[in-house]
Order: structure tokens, then C-alpha cells, then sequence
């Protein structure tokens, strides 16, 4: 497992870190192992990235290195403050921080940006309309990555969680198991909130909302420059199970919007 950054840490010391313990998480990986994500997923090279739930900026920073523009944005104001602080002590002037939150982003002009980055959000949107803002957001051609995305393994290891008393939870333990459970039961369905995705799926999900898959596997297993790097931040599987997923699509034709039904 690699070790905690103390620099990084240090940059973030007077920050309004949430509190919730993710900056643990976050930053046991050092700089370079969000850089060759970057790089595995081939997300340089473009005008405009959107980085949609940045959390602390550890993503952002990475694209604004590689793009001419990023614009980092999250639900949560301290994030957002985090993630400016970072790109000030990186001296970075291409990239801005904000709040925001799936699905909707009014603000933010149609066909405007080239590359989105949304990294372990995804299964607490409706998926049908965070899609459908992608869609309308991403020039033609415009390509989207979707990580960390929660499988039915995940939810089952997350539900594991719970009955082990020594794992600390946001929420009251009977609370967050009936939670889990429902979203075991129901979590499948097209507009549902925690969901689970499952590598089978995705494929007909990027068919509805106008996209082509580009490729899709195991948290950290895409790598587009054919090296074949692997650089997983979870578990790969859970008794056989995928764990948690990626994948990259490419906007192939617009969608109407805002959301209604499509066909099957």
C-alpha cells in the first residue's frame, strides 16, 4: 500500500478538510499515480476538462498539467476551497474550483467542454440524467471517464462493513445496512439513487445516452497507451465479484434534453 504524501498533506494543513477521513484515503497515493491515470486514460491534450465531485483536487491538478483549461467542481464548499488552495501552492493558472452538483449544471454552457472527469460520484447520482448532462455538456466527439464506480460487490462489501464493529461508518449502522440492502434490491433501475453498475451494463447505458464505449474494466485496469499498467486505488474483486468499475465513452450524437424516458 503506498505511503501517505507528507507534502501533500502539509500544502492542505490549514484547509477545511471535511472530516470525514477521506483525505486519508485520497492521499496515500502519491502524485505519480494520479498522474498515469491521467496519462493511462488519455485525458491530455484537450481545450476544456471538466472535473465534476473533484473532492480535494488530486485529479484536477494532474489534468491541468496535461490540458488548457480545467474547471474542478463539487457539492462540497470545503472541497472546492481544497482544491484552490491546491492549484495556488502548484502555482497552477489554468484551473478553477467551484461548486456544483450532478445532475444538473444550468451554468454551464452546452457543448462546451472537450474531456469530464467524475471520479467516485457517479453511484450517488440518478444515472439516466447525469448521462444526459454529460451529453449536453461534451463537444461532439468529447470524451467522458466515469471511475470508481460502485459494482453489486462493492455494496456487498460495503454491507460486510457493517457488521464489523471496529469499521467506522457516517451513519447508524442499522440505518446504513437498510440503505445498502436497498440498494442491492432496487439499485439496478435506470434513475436510481445509490445505484450499482455492473460492466454488463454499460455498454446499452452508453448506447441510450449517445455515447460509444471506449473501454471498460476494473477500477485502474483501462490503459489506452497499451503499456498495460494497472493502478487500482480498491480491492479488484470481492468474492469474484467486481469490485469497483471504470469506463471511458465518446459522445457519438446529442440527446434530447433536458431528460426524458428513451426507448428501450
Amino acid at each position: 500500500m503506498p505511503k501517505p504524501i507528507p507534502r501533500l498533506l502539509e500544502l492542505l494543513k490549514d484547509a477545511p478538510i471535511h472530516g470525514d477521513k477521506y483525505e486519508q484515503f485520497v492521499f496515500q497515493f502519491d502524485e505519480d499515480h494520479y498522474e498515469q491515470r491521467i496519462d493511462m486514460a488519455q485525458f491530455k491534450g484537450a481545450d476544456r476538462v471538466l472535473d465534476i465531485g473533484c473532492g480535494y483536487g488530486q485529479w484536477a491538478v494532474q489534468l491541468a498539467k496535461h490540458n488548457n483549461h480545467v474547471l474542478a467542481l463539487d457539492r462540497l464548499d470545503t472541497m472546492a476551497q481544497c482544491a484552490q488552495i491546491l492549484f495556488e501552492k502548484y502555482n497552477i493558472t489554468n484551473a478553477e474550483a467551484g461548486v456544483a452538483s450532478l445532475p444538473n449544471l444550468p451554468d454551464l454552457p452546452s457543448a462546451s467542454f472537450d474531456l469530464i472527469w467524475c471520479w467516485g460520484v457517479y453511484m450517488f447520482t440518478p444515472r439516466a440524467e447525469t448521462l444526459t448532462e454529460f451529453n449536453r455538456l461534451l463537444k461532439p466527439g468529447g470524451r467522458f471517464l466515469l471511475g470508481s464506480v460502485s459494482t453489486k460487490g462493492n455494496w456487498r462489501l460495503k454491507l460486510l462493513s457493517t457488521y464489523n464493529p471496529f469499521q467506522p461508518t457516517l451513519m447508524p449502522r442499522k440505518k446504513r445496512r437498510a440503505m445498502i440492502k436497498k440498494v442491492l434490491r432496487e439499485g439496478g433501475a435506470l434513475n436510481a439513487r445509490p445505484n450499482y453498475t455492473q460492466r454488463d451494463m454499460v455498454e446499452s447505458l452508453c448506447e441510450r445516452f449517445g455515447f460509444k464505449l471506449i473501454a471498460v474494466n476494473k477500477d485502474g485496469y483501462i490503459d489506452l497507451t497499451g503499456k498495460k499498467r494497472r493502478k487500482p486505488m480498491f480491492r479488484p474483486s470481492f468474492l469474484g465479484m467486481d469490485n469497483t468499475i471504470e469506463w471511458i465513452a465518446e459522445k457519438v450524437r446529442d440527446i434530447e434534453h433536458p431528460y426524458t424516458e428513451q426507448p428501450e
